[in-house]
């Protein structure tokens, strides 16, 4: 059974059936004759038939009820919330999908059974749950292919199967890779040909520190994270409320990968930025704070939008923990605070660890060896921590989420000793009976509110919450408590098991226990990302799950020892690494920002390095070319004999087509969105007609913008650390009769007729340049030049300005090579 549907059953099915269903349709308490307990017995039903028909919700007994449709209501005492019908109807529209069943477990200090895994045991020596080790690099025979260790584990591989690896790609092929890869656009027609004529021993390294430097690596590269940790600008589901101030975040994750922030600082920040003393550094290896200032009080200013000081930067880190998506409107409030806890458990441990804890919230974990208690252990930590915060001004029946202010505390004491008088002065004005006292207050009050100071810039931002523990809630459900937990972490990856500050939620000793070097999941979990958007897969194909369900890794050896350079160097546990001529070549320093064999001291948690490390070798470069005896051994190039061709995301097709039009807008940062909150779904105060980058459109739930839904974008409620890659007919229409595809068509074709002193075909050439980072053939310039003509000549029966039908044929073959597929793929 698909995982995401068990998972779908298990974290929203299971717990509403418990809640609202079991008093009554469970064990000895079958009223109707009927149970709800399993699949099988709601297929059987009770005394009035099956209570569901699998895909069909309107046929489905069960559904009715709850709709209260005719006079059978479920349950009695009351319609359960939109929302929960919503879960239910989905669920049996997907065809009721139900858990393992496991072994009955007594919960410990209650007398009530649990669902359990049948044995934990074997899944303790699971593949991820076992140290990171510094495998020895394999000795291979075609040494002279081997570039670096990445090399020599791949072809090693290769080797044993009696493959080859592919011939090297031409060197267009590569720097249109390399720049679509680290900076998600194409390379400019200079930048190639200057490649091109760059014949120097490092040419190619110097092309990747060029890239590494832009700031459109950290747009690229944060766009992947924003994937991964569900950013929105709004909230989605009941109340699809603007997050106004969720930018602040996204800029946060550029500057962050502009500035090459150590991923285990990353990490810290995001959980606990809050509560990281401005003075220390994490040191990993230790669990503890070093003061050798290496996170000092700088200006951040990578962004005109952003000078803030790396406190405030700190705090605004926390808004992942923030903007998942909520049920604002939910009236409980006990059981809302426990649905924000468990979607903080999920982002957790999906984006750092590639686990799926929030599975064990009713029962064990049906897979993977995390019991019930490890889920409440870290339940107890985010239960300590302030999210949600009062309700809306303008409707006490929805709540907002916590903010903070962004400015030195002066400038905050005197925001609020300001808002005291106007609301003093407000109270006033409404306790004024006399009509000559009440005008003269409410003078005073509009002279007061000119004297404001600016207003306290604001960021979505977690915040300490008074500290307690969590019990076991049996079954998912806060009526049925079992034994308290004490705050701690995932038990089977070791370490730390319990929170030891009893001052503080817990927040910051999890980021020290997830950043610690000797996490086996970390550094595996975020290497194994990396190398998913340079070779189109990852070394595991499920990146957000390590688990016994996800697949096992087609390298390794590989996996781990990268994982062992990127946080910490080499361990030394499995033998020193040969180095010598006998067992590979590996060669030491290609460049002097490149180190292709990494030190004792390892990357250091620099991404910008490992990217270096994997774009340098021999694997890297490969042709995409296929070879048909190679298919038939590996199809799905598990071993990796050549590169994987893949389809631009969404935002790079967009970025790319303003790019080749020459439209392209470069401001960085800031919101896009022109009101602060509270417009209903459909009057989102958006204009997404703009020549910005697209990681700058705004990212709404539910309402997504059409160029880039069609291509697949990550939606947003959800981890998304591999997107869909689907191929579908609206894709190509979006391509022909999309007014943004039509307007920078038009825009391309106004570029290529401004050149001065460009004969058509030297236009053709410039605009295949631009568009596709080659020259076309002679054949396909021929051709090009025909459909122009034709055009022109089809035009003029309708059009006598033969500028306008000029115009028109050239804008109509630039959008031909926006439709293309060489201009969505990359090779």
């Amino acid at each position: 059974m698909d995982p995401a549907a068990i998972e779908f059953f298990e974290k929203k099915v299971r717990p509403l059936l418990s809640a609202q269903c079991f008093a009554c349709h469970s064990g000895a308490n079958t009223r109707g004759d009927l149970d709800l307990t399993s699949r099988e017995k709601l297929l059987t039903g009770g005394a009035l038939g099956a209570a569901i028909v699998p895909g069909d919700p309107d046929k489905s007994l069960l559904i009715r009820a709850i709709r209260y449709e005719g006079s059978l209501q479920m349950p009695p005492r009351g319609k359960i919330p939109d929302e929960e019908i919503a879960v239910l109807t989905e669920w049996v529209k997907m065809g009721a999908p139900w858990g393992v069943e496991g072994s009955r477990l007594k919960v410990e200090g209650s007398d009530k059974p649990q669902p359990s895994t049948l044995n934990l045991q074997p899944s303790t020596r699971h593949w991820a749950f076992l140290p990171v080790r510094t495998p020895r690099v394999p000795a291979v025979k075609q040494r002279a292919w081997v570039k670096n260790p990445v090399d020599a584990f791949i072809l090693a591989k290769l080797e044993a199967k009696g493959l080859r690896p592919s011939p090297p790609a031409d060197r267009r092929t590569l720097i249109r890779r390399a720049a679509f890869d680290l900076t998600g656009l194409p390379p400019t027609p200079e930048e190639v040909e200057a490649f091109l004529a760059d014949r120097s021993p490092d040419a190619w390294e110097r092309v990747i520190d060029r890239l590494l430097a832009s700031p459109a690596y950290g747009e690229r590269w944060g766009r992947h994270w924003l994937d991964v940790v569900r950013y929105s600008d709004s909230n989605g589901l009941d109340w699809n409320e603007v997050f106004p101030n969720a930018w602040r975040y996204r800029d946060y994750v550029i500057r962050s990968f502009n500035e090459d922030k150590p991923y285990d600082r990353f990490i810290r920040e995001q959980l606990a930025g809050d509560l990281l003393a401005e003075e220390t550094q994490w040191n990993g290896e230790t669990g503890g704070n070093a003061k050798d200032g290496a996170v000092s009080a700088r200006p951040i200013s990578s962004f005109p939008h952003s000078p803030i000081s790396s406190r405030e930067e700190r705090l605004i880190a926390t808004g992942m923990l923030v903007m998942g998506p909520k049920l604002l409107a939910q009236q409980d409030r006990i059981k809302l605070g426990l649905d924000v806890i468990d979607e903080q458990i999920d982002v957790t441990t999906k984006a750092f660890l590639g686990l799926t804890v929030s599975c064990a919230r009713c029962h064990d974990h049906k897979f993977d060896p995390i019991p019930t208690r490890d889920y409440y252990a870290l339940a107890g930590i985010f239960r300590s921590t302030v999210t949600l915060k009062g309700t809306l001004p303008r409707n006490d029946r929805v709540m907002y989420w916590n903010e903070r202010p962004l400015a030195p505390p002066d400038r905050i004491e005197a925001s609020q000793a300001f808002a005291a008088k106007v609301k003093a002065a407000e109270d006033a004005v409404k306790k004024a009976k006399d009509p000559a006292e009440k005008t003269r207050l409410t003078k005073e009050l509009a002279e007061l509110q000119k004297t404001a100071p600016p207003a306290v810039p604001m960021t979505m931002a977690v915040a300490e919450g008074k500290v307690a523990n969590c019990a076991v809630h049996i079954r998912g459900s806060y009526a049925n408590l079992g034994p308290e937990v004490p705050r701690g972490f995932v038990t089977v990856l070791g370490g730390a098991q319990r929170v030891t500050d009893t001052k503080q939620s817990g927040r910051r000793e999890l980021a020290d226990w997830i950043a610690n070097p000797r996490n086996p999941l970390t550094a595996r979990v975020l290497v194994n990302r990396v190398w998913l958007h340079h070779f189109g897969e990852g070394i595991v194909r499920t990146p957000d799950d390590f688990g016994t369900r996800g697949e096992r890794p087609t390298h390794p050896e590989l996996l781990d020892w990268l994982a062992a350079v990127f946080s910490g160097g080499d361990r030394g546990t499995e033998g020193q690494r040969d180095r010598g001529t006998s067992r590979g070549a590996v060669p030491q320093s290609l460049h002097p920002s490149v180190s292709p064999s990494p030190s004792k001291e390892g990357l250091g948690w620099s991404v910008k390095k490992l990217h270096r490390l994997l774009m340098v070798s021999s694997a890297y470069r490969m042709s995409s070319e296929p070879n048909a005896a190679a298919s038939a051994k590996d199809p799905e190039n598990r071993l990796l004999w050549r590169m994987n061709r893949v389809r631009l995301e969404a935002e790079a097709i967009r970025d790319a087509m303003l790019a080749a039009s020459g439209s392209l807008e470069r401001e960085a940062g800031g919101t896009m969105l022109t009101k602060a909150s509270g417009f209903p779904v459909k009057e989102f105060p958006v204009n997404f007609n703009t020549r910005r980058r697209s990681v700058y459109l705004p990212a709404l739930r539910v309402v997504t913008y059409d160029l880039l839904k069609v291509f697949d974008f990550a939606e947003p409620s959800i981890v998304i650390g591999k997107r869909n890659r689907t191929t579908v007919p609206t894709q190509a229409l979006v391509m022909m009769n999309n007014p943004f595809v039509t307007q920078q068509s038009h825009e391309f074709a106004k570029t290529m007729l401004a050149q001065p002193a460009a004969d058509d075909r030297q236009r053709v050439e410039a605009a295949y340049a631009r568009a596709l980072g080659r020259q076309p053939s002679s054949a396909e310039a021929g051709r090009v030049l025909s459909f122009i003509e034709d055009y022109d000549q089809a035009l003029a029966e309708t059009e006598s300005d033969a500028e306008k039908r000029r115009a028109a044929a050239w804008a109509s073959f630039c959008q031909t090579l926006f439709a293309s597929t060489e201009f969505r793929y990359l090779d």
